[in-house]
């Protein structure tokens, strides 16, 4: 008998060490990313309370994108800058929860587009802001 207790305990030290490393990744935030777009927009990313995307429009177009979305979804807006480089516009929902969408120019001409709601994040909500936002972008001439 000794000879199995010998053989059975690495295993159950593996098992052991597997929970552990699954739980660690799922309650970090990792496991967001890992699922990706997967689980809410196509091609953003969603990492410790705060949605990311590339856009293909300039800082200033996603301001007013973004004005028009706070609009369409009864987002008071607060504050609203933007220069060719980059965008912050900021407003309150109806539960006081404070939304920031920033916006900065990258070196293909395209903007990163990041959304966080209050402190902690809401992906539901950001991904609907996203949509909203993208809607009202210029679309591309063919």
């Amino acid at each position: 008998m000794k000879k199995s207790e010998n053989t059975t305990r690495p295993l159950v030290k593996l098992l052991i060490l597997s929970a552990a490393v699954v739980i660690t990744v799922l309650g970090s935030g990792c496991f967001a990313v890992l699922l990706g777009a997967g689980a809410g927009v196509a091609g953003t990313a969603y990492y410790e309370g705060k949605l990311t995307s590339t856009v293909k429009a300039n800082p200033e177009q996603v301001q007013t994108a973004t004005e028009a979305a706070f609009k369409e979804q009864n987002i008071k807006l607060t504050s609203s800058t933007s220069n060719t480089l980059e965008a912050k516009i900021v407003g309150k929902t109806a539960e006081d929860s404070t939304v920031t969408v920033t916006a900065s120019l990258e070196k293909n001409g395209q903007s990163k587009v990041g959304i966080r709601i209050g402190t902690f994040g809401n992906q539901a909500m950001s991904e609907k802001i996203y949509a909203a936002i993208d809607r009202n972008l210029p679309k591309a001439k063919k």
